[in-house]
């Protein structure tokens, strides 16, 4: 007829637990969903060897000319140019190339221009 104190308690443990446990997951996918918009749209300092790739690059994409970027691809990653410090440059640039390889050429153009914007200081 009536319910124990045991059957009470658990009933009570668990729907406190329910919205913890939602309550937590929000507030990580809070979390992520800003990390990600800072990083979208944050400016990327390029270094001076990486301003003038993006240069070259924008030229490149603007006219889809497949030698110029295997040229540059292959100065950018050739033996002289490795280094084992990846920075937020290199990763921009080679972003670029990638969606260049892959044919989106309008994207990698519009990303060169967003770089090459980003820095002017304002």
């Amino acid at each position: 007829m009536g319910r124990s104190v045991k059957e009470t308690q658990n009933t009570t443990r668990r729907s406190t637990t329910k919205p913890s446990i939602l309550f937590v997951a929000v507030i990580g996918v809070l979390a992520i969903a800003w990390a990600g918009w800072w990083m979208l749209w944050s400016p990327v300092r390029l270094h001076e060897r990486d301003y003038d790739t993006v240069l070259a690059l924008y030229r490149v994409c603007n006219q889809r000319n497949i030698e110029g970027l295997e040229q540059i691809e292959s100065q950018l990653f050739g033996p002289t140019m490795a280094s084992p410090n990846v920075s937020a440059s290199r990763v921009a640039v080679e972003n670029v190339i990638r969606k260049a390889k892959s044919g989106r050429w309008d994207d990698a153009q519009r990303d060169c221009r967003r770089l090459l914007e980003d820095q002017v200081l304002r």
